[in-house]
């Protein structure tokens, strides 16, 4: 274990590129529940940084992952001044992005992220579909980086069980998923004359589907209208706004769970 009381220890150099925002292959965990989740996972930890009370009061556990010499305690103020912003409960945790699966279509059930671009929207898509009992996610090359630290951060460890892939060509996917006999099931307020809309509370799930969720702004892409089987929109107000994706998808995910 190294105490530390210098900003600038060598050892830190990670830590401290969170005040640049540089890219890397890592990513920064933080908060007491959301470290406790990454330790429980099979991620491979790089280091931890922390105060004493942490270190202390999860000594056994951070044993177990974590190697002596890429233990770092400091005092709060050592930690602030390291990362560059206020730390609310002192414990962070530097990890190895892991490498994205390779989409085997053995689940049933799959959410494609279509142009989520905002980070705390798509860590919160992250919470609910876990909760609600599906891992597969789907990203396509327009969606944020799924281990940026304010993803991570809002998805409460929740992406750490989840099941990433993300394939070259979205459209090529799921064509194949089609044939293979999933449904593919857009997500939209708009009707199109050659797509069956139906609301939500009137849909029975098939088996086998692909939830299609998109862009914050501009709704799924166009490109992707042809390969859906239904789209799928929320009975809300004439005279309102459509809501937010996030708020959104965790009612579809109620609606399609598979843990009624």
């Amino acid at each position: 274990m190294n105490l530390i009381s210098d900003p600038n220890d060598p050892g830190l150099e990670e830590f401290r590129s969170l005040r640049t925002k540089k890219k890397s292959n890592t990513f920064i965990a933080e908060s007491e529940k959301v470290c406790l989740r990454l330790l429980d996972s099979n991620l491979k930890i790089k280091s931890i940084l922390l105060d004493q009370n942490n270190y202390k009061k999860h000594l056994s556990r951070i044993s177990e992952r974590v190697p002596e010499k890429n233990i770092y305690v400091a005092p709060g103020e050592v930690l602030e001044s390291i990362v560059g912003y206020p730390l609310h409960q002192n414990l962070m945790i530097l990890t190895e992005i892991p490498p994205f699966s390779d989409l085997q279509f053995d689940s049933n059930h799959y959410i494609l992220l279509n142009g989520i671009t905002d980070p705390e929207n798509l860590g919160s898509i992250f919470r609910s579909g876990i909760a609600f009992g599906f891992q597969n996610f789907i990203l396509d090359k327009t969606t944020s980086p799924p281990y940026n630290r304010r993803t991570v951060r809002v998805s409460m460890g929740n992406v750490f069980q989840s099941q990433l892939f993300v394939p070259v060509n979205v459209p090529l996917v799921l064509k194949e998923f089609q044939f293979r006999g999933f449904k593919v099931l857009i997500t939209s307020p708009e009707q199109r004359p050659t797509l069956p809309s139906i609301c939500l509370k009137d849909f029975v799930p098939p088996e086998k589907w692909v939830l299609v969720l998109g862009n914050e702004a501009r709704g799924v892409s166009d490109e992707l209208y042809p390969f859906a089987d239904y789209s799928l929109f929320l009975p809300v107000r004439t005279d309102s706004d459509s809501i937010n994706v996030s708020h959104a998808a965790s009612i579809f995910f109620s609606h399609l769970s598979i843990l009624k």
